[in-house]
């Protein structure tokens, strides 16, 4: 509930429907166990598609899933 927040300022300038779509990079840095700065990092790379809104830079957040997907994959095969 914490986070409700900021959400509902993002909604505000986006939309509901888009502000679903994105998270922090604070949000995306837990999800794939790096730092903020890493995710940051990504964007600037292209690894990950970012948004830049008046809140601050935000991960789209099916970039950061299609991530954890990739990595639990390779996880799995180099587990066989």
């Amino acid at each position: 509930m914490g986070v409700r927040p900021f959400f509902c300022c993002v909604e505000a300038y986006m939309g509901a429907a888009q502000a679903d779509e994105l998270m922090t990079l604070t949000a995306a840095g837990h999800r794939l166990n790096r730092s903020p700065q890493v995710i940051r990092q990504w964007i600037d790379a292209g690894r990950l598609t970012g948004v830049r809104t008046p809140l601050g830079r935000m991960a789209v957040a099916a970039d950061v899933e299609r991530l954890v997907a990739e990595r639990a994959a390779r996880e799995q095969a180099q587990a066989r």
